[in-house]
């Protein structure tokens, strides 16, 4: 008969009872919900990967949802047109920024004073974005090449070897925008 440190012969049970009482474990939250949770899930994701494959800038973001808020009865407005836009209870409006940003309000009953509710959303995502003046030529290698600076926590190494498109909008000197999407496509350049 073996004893334990402190002369109780069971020691070692009453060690497992105690980090089992004491101890936290992970459960991971799809093992606890209902199949109805898990295919309402499934659907969420990848109705939100839908949105992610259409939508790669942030104004194809603020144009998405402009096109859904439209459809659902919202008006825009704009900081040119007069800011004391006469608005009623139960209004739909939305205010676009620069095509970047953009803030949608359903007007209450009650006075801005009393309060108000507030849902906020952020559709910036990690990206390179090309400088300026981007374009260079390696004299070395004779490789054209882009300067370029990136947001969103991404690390030079982690884009060395992954194909990229090329999405965005350039404007040209007399102000046009001109939409570019190369790399989506299969036979698209590839960018690495």
């Amino acid at each position: 008969m073996t004893t334990g440190k402190n002369g109780n012969d069971n020691a070692s049970k009453d060690d497992s009872s105690l980090e089992k009482d004491l101890s936290y474990t992970l459960e991971h939250a799809w093992t606890r919900m209902e199949i109805q949770e898990r295919e309402d899930a499934v659907k969420l994701a990848r109705s939100y990967m839908n949105f992610l494959g259409k939508t790669r800038t942030e104004r194809r973001r603020i144009k998405h949802v402009q096109e859904f808020l439209e459809s659902n009865g919202f008006q825009r407005i704009g900081l040119d047109s007069s800011i004391d836009v006469l608005v009623s209870p139960g209004d739909r409006v939305y205010y676009i920024n620069k095509d970047k940003n953009l803030a949608a309000f359903i007007i209450g009953e009650n006075s801005l004073l009393d309060g108000s509710r507030l849902l906020a959303a952020h559709v910036d995502y990690p990206k390179i974005d090309l400088k300026v003046r981007p374009l260079y030529e390696d004299d070395k290698s004779c490789v054209a090449l882009f300067k370029t600076h990136y947001y969103g926590g991404i690390k030079k190494y982690q884009y060395a070897s992954i194909p990229l498109a090329l999405v965005g909008v350039v404007f040209t000197r007399d102000g046009k925008e001109v939409p570019v999407d190369i790399g989506l496509d299969p036979g698209d350049p590839v960018f690495t």
